[in-house]
């Protein structure tokens, strides 16, 4: 079986590099972005989950996610948002929320039940 492959959308770039060497050590195959401009950009990295900030410059976590609720490819991939604005009944269209700061190890528990079939690469 391949890796799960993770997607990490932050505009903070020294955290989406913790996050991308944290995933990976845990076994991931994991594609950091430091915002992105528009939604082929995660079509292409074919993700089995997406973290995403919601608060970001280019397309806002909002944007991306109506985005990929649109997309044929991207329709069905879950997403985990993590910000500093928690209030999951907000964002219909996250699988989870989990507010920053926030635990490393918390948040590998959470991605890996978000996960289809909820287990650890």
């Amino acid at each position: 079986m391949s890796k799960r492959r993770l997607a990490i959308v932050d505009d903070n770039h020294a955290l989406v590099a913790i996050l991308v060497e944290f995933f990976q050590v845990h076994g991931f195959d994991v594609v950091g972005f430091d915002g992105i401009s528009h939604i082929e950009q995660l079509a292409e990295a074919e993700p089995d989950v997406v973290m995403l900030d919601l608060l970001m410059p280019q397309l806002t976590g909002q944007e991306i996610m109506r985005a990929m609720s649109q997309s044929a490819v991207l329709s069905s991939v879950p997403v985990i948002v993590f910000s500093n604005v928690h209030k999951q009944d907000s964002w219909p269209l996250a699988e989870a929320v989990i507010e920053k700061p926030f635990d490393l190890y918390e948040l590998l528990e959470l991605v890996c039940h978000t996960l289809p079939g909820g287990k650890v690469p």
